[in-house]
């Protein structure tokens, strides 16, 4: 796999959500050079222990905002992390076994990273700033100024 650069068009234009997002990139990046690079097999499965904490706690960040802005698509959402979260742990155990390749499990992260916030996060961030659109002008004075 070539090695993954973050690009502009991850970004979802929330600011916390992006700021998350990037480290978790860069987690998956770090696990990249450790497997592919360097072949520091322990400070890989370390640095994935690390990555699979890292995205429960992001989920549950992101789950935050969701609830706070009552997100319609809530369930559907939290069940794509809680299955990201299941299939994780599994490619884990079987990287811990022998059954999958380092290699692997980077693709899959990075893939998923990459469909899941172009798809779905983006989905958040335009709820956000519907919402947000829509409390200004509830709060505008009728025929007042906008500035």
């Amino acid at each position: 796999m070539d090695r993954m650069q973050w690009k502009k068009w991850f970004e979802v234009g929330h600011d916390a959500i992006d700021f998350e997002h990037k480290i978790f990139f860069s987690l998956i990046h770090k696990l990249q050079s450790l497997i592919e690079v360097t072949g520091e097999a322990e400070a890989a499965r370390r640095v994935l222990d690390e990555t699979y904490k890292y995205a429960d706690f992001h989920f549950t960040s992101e789950e935050n905002i969701m609830l706070e802005s009552e997100y319609p698509d809530f369930e559907r959402h939290h069940e794509l992390h809680q299955a990201l979260l299941r299939r994780l742990r599994r490619s884990i155990d079987d990287m811990d076994g022998g059954l999958v390749a380092g290699p692997e499990v980077v693709s899959f992260l990075f893939y998923w990273f990459v469909e899941h916030t172009v798809a779905e996060d983006l989905k958040i961030a335009t709820h956000l700033k519907e919402r947000h659109l829509q409390q200004f002008f509830e709060a505008s004075p009728p025929g007042g100024e906008v500035s």
